[in-house]
């Protein structure tokens, strides 16, 4: 059973004839025909009483057609949810920050992101910039705000300035900081196109 079986019945249902469906779908009249046939098949009932050209729901395909409905329907919503996901719109965020040179702006940056995405669960986690390095590499954290320590963490660039946001790149051979940006203020590298062109907006 697929989801066009479903789609395919309910559309029957709805225009009440296999004609009207088939012209409403753009979808050969056969094809719909052999859908409810093969759910017929599947479930062991009869869905439809045939009269000529219109068809009526049996008791059985009543309530097939409910549940027809609400699965469709949640179907949808999952669609959404993962484009949704895809968009940034939801999901999680687990951000690694070191503590007191991240305090001037990080407050402010997550309330605005989470202003602007409230669909999104963020989890902030105090690391030094080694253990955000080894968080990266674990899988543990999306994002990392840091001090320049190059021996501790490798960036795909070099750093210009005491403060630095890095998002997970996941390499089939390993995983690390891949660099956004620097700057003197609260990442005013936010402004740049590295971090404009990142999958998250702080």
């Amino acid at each position: 059973m697929e989801l066009r079986h479903l789609r395919y019945f309910t559309a029957v249902v709805q225009w009440q004839g296999y004609r009207e469906a088939s012209r409403r779908l753009h979808v050969a009249q056969p094809a719909i025909s052999q859908a409810v046939a093969d759910l017929e098949s599947e479930l062991g009932v009869k869905l439809f009483l045939r009269k000529k050209r219109r068809v009526s729901l049996t008791p059985e395909g009543d309530v097939f057609h409910s549940e027809a409905l609400l699965t469709l329907a949640q179907a949808e919503r999952a669609a959404e949810s993962a484009r949704r996901a895809a968009r940034g719109e939801v999901g999680s965020l687990r951000l690694g920050f070191l503590g007191a040179a991240s305090y001037a702006f990080l407050p402010e940056l997550v309330r605005q992101y989470r202003a602007q995405r409230p669909g999104v669960k963020i989890t902030l986690r105090e690391l030094t910039p080694t253990q955000q390095a080894q968080a990266f590499a674990k899988g543990e954290i999306d994002v990392g705000v840091a001090t320049l320590e190059r021996r501790s963490i490798r960036w795909d660039k070099d750093d210009v300035g005491p403060v630095r946001c890095g998002i997970a790149n996941n390499n089939q051979s390993r995983r690390r900081g891949r660099w956004l940006g620097a700057g003197r203020w609260p990442l005013p590298s936010a402004r740049s196109n590295a971090c404009r062109n990142a999958p998250f907006d702080l």
